[in-house]
């Protein structure tokens, strides 16, 4: 008897309507959309501009040029190095690699535009060098950018 009076109760109520549950519905896709649209938007935007600036930096290691006047070794087992920027771009530092020795040394000091700079290396493994990889780098926003298409290799022979 109980169940029976369940149903009937049941059977009376209403449900929303099919218009009210379209429009909720419709509603609700439209704000998610919205939402991820402006998501979107922004991801867009931040995306291009750091493909902006890590377009520019490649463009400046383009044209980017150096020569080495000098590079010998030392008896106390440094490397002397001159390097000469050919170009107006600056170079914001160095890094010089082996292929012979295990060794990668950075340095940071910038190199401006038509200017010459004397640079010491050293390193533990550094007097078994016969040559020298001299690659410039430009800084992109936090990280540094290797320009290896501007990179020298240098033969090390000891100083007199």
């Amino acid at each position: 008897m109980q169940r029976q009076s369940r149903f009937n109760i049941l059977l009376k109520k209403k449900g929303i309507s099919p218009l009210i549950a379209t429009v909720l519905l419709i509603s609700f896709t439209v704000g998610i959309v919205s939402l991820v649209m402006i998501w979107g938007r922004t991801y867009v935007t931040e995306k291009t501009e750091q493909q902006g600036i890590s377009a520019d930096a490649s463009m400046s290691c383009v044209n980017m040029k150096i020569t080495v006047d000098k590079s010998c070794r030392t008896d106390d087992n440094t490397v002397l190095l001159t390097i000469r920027n050919l170009n107006s771009e600056n170079i914001d530092a160095f890094i010089f690699r082996s292929d012979t020795v295990d060794i990668v040394v950075e340095h940071n000091e910038p190199l401006a535009g038509f200017t010459t700079s004397d640079i010491t290396a050293s390193e533990t493994n550094i007097g078994k060098l016969s040559t020298l990889d001299i690659v410039p780098q430009k800084k992109l926003l936090n990280d540094w950018l290797p320009c290896s298409s501007a990179a020298k290799t240098v033969r090390i022979t000891p100083c007199s």
